[in-house]
C-alpha cells in the first residue's frame, strides 16, 4: 500500500510542470492520422527504457470510440511487448501530449491540439510497469491524498463527485473527452477480477495506476480551465481607468 500512496503522489507532484506545459501546448501544430501501422519487435520497451527511452508508439487511423477504447485498453492490459507501444499511442489519441523531463514534446496528439495537458516519458513507463505488477488503489485512497492539499471537499464527498462526473463525461459531446473516459472504465473490465466503475462506490472502485493517473490528470485540465474561464470573467470585468 505504501507503494500505492508513493506513485499516486509522484503523480500528483508532477502536476504543476504540466500545467506549465498546458499553456504551450496549443501552439502544437495537429498531426493528421494515418493508415493504422503495426509494430513486431522482439524487444522488451519497458525494460529498455532507462537505456533508449520511449519505444515509436503505432500510429491508430480510426477515429475515437468507446468501441476503440475498449480494444485498446483490452491490448495493453496484455501487459506484452506491445503494450508500452500502445499506450504512448493510445493517450496521443486521447489528447494528451507525451513530454522528456525538460518538457520537449515527444509525442503529440494524433488530431487537433489535444486537451492541453501532457505525460512524461517515465511517468508512461512507470504507469504500464506499475499496473503490470498489480499496484492498485482505489478511488476513495485517491481522493484521501488529494483531500490532505484542499478544504473544499471532503474526500468521501469528492468521490462520489468523481464517480458521477466520469459517468456523465460518457455521454460528452466532444468525442476525444468519451474516449478517455472510456478508457477509465475499460481498464477496470480487465483486471483479474473485473471492476465496474459504473456501479461501483469510492470504496470499492478499484484503480490501477494507468486508470488513477487519467482520473488525476483529467481533474487537473478542468481545473486549469476553470482557473483560465475565471480569469477571463475577472479581467473583462474589471473597471478600466
Amino acid at each position: 500500500m505504501n507503494r500505492t500512496i508513493a506513485l499516486l503522489l509522484t503523480v500528483l507532484s508532477l502536476s504543476a510542470g504540466t500545467t506549465a506545459f498546458a499553456q504551450r501546448a496549443k501552439r502544437v501544430p495537429p498531426v493528421a492520422a494515418v493508415e493504422k501501422v503495426e509494430i513486431i519487435s522482439d524487444e522488451d520497451p519497458e525494460a529498455d527504457f532507462a537505456e533508449k527511452g520511449l519505444p515509436q508508439p503505432p500510429i491508430i487511423g480510426l477515429n475515437p470510440s468507446e468501441q476503440l477504447a475498449a480494444t485498446l485498453a483490452r491490448n495493453i492490459s496484455k501487459y506484452d511487448e506491445r503494450s508500452l507501444p500502445l499506450l504512448i499511442a493510445t493517450l496521443q489519441k486521447a489528447g494528451f501530449h507525451i513530454i522528456d523531463k525538460n518538457e520537449k514534446i515527444l509525442y503529440a496528439p494524433v488530431s487537433g491540439d489535444g486537451v492541453g495537458m501532457a505525460f512524461y516519458d517515465f511517468e508512461v513507463a512507470g504507469m504500464l510497469k506499475a499496473s503490470k505488477l498489480g499496484t492498485v488503489t482505489t478511488l476513495k485512497k485517491l481522493t484521501d491524498i488529494i483531500a490532505t492539499e484542499t478544504n473544499d471537499l471532503p474526500s468521501g464527498v469528492m468521490g462520489d463527485v468523481i464517480l458521477r462526473d466520469l459517468k456523465a463525461a460518457l455521454k460528452a459531446e466532444d468525442p476525444q473527452v468519451r474516449f478517455a473516459v472510456s478508457l477509465i472504465f475499460e481498464f477496470g473490465k480487465n483486471f483479474p477480477k473485473p471492476v465496474d466503475l459504473a456501479t461501483a462506490s469510492p470504496q470499492n472502485a478499484t484503480l490501477n495506476v494507468i486508470q488513477a493517473s487519467l482520473i488525476e490528470r483529467l481533474m487537473l485540465g478542468d481545473l486549469f480551465t476553470a482557473y483560465a474561464s475565471l480569469t477571463a470573467r475577472s479581467s473583462l470585468s474589471r473597471p478600466t481607468d
